[in-house]
């Protein structure tokens, strides 16, 4: 018991102690309300604004505000 009371505690000590990395803009303009980078691609007919946003890592809200007045 006291064998896995320990490696419980390793266990937990290991996973909590991962460090998260994230991308940081400082933001120098309180009128700026969009931060990252501008990219542009031409889409083909087939291309759906879901597929595109999976395929740059951007999420349906982020796509969906980038592109206003567009079906999604």
């Amino acid at each position: 018991m006291r064998f896995r009371s320990a490696a419980a505690f390793a266990i937990t000590g290991l996973v909590l102690g991962q460090s998260a990395y994230a991308t940081q803009f400082e933001l120098t303009d309180d009128t700026v309300a969009l931060v990252g980078n501008v990219e542009r691609l031409v889409a083909r007919f087939e291309d759906s604004l879901p597929d595109l946003a999976r395929s740059h890592s951007l999420g349906y809200e982020e796509i969906q505000r980038a592109n206003p007045g567009v079906d999604v």
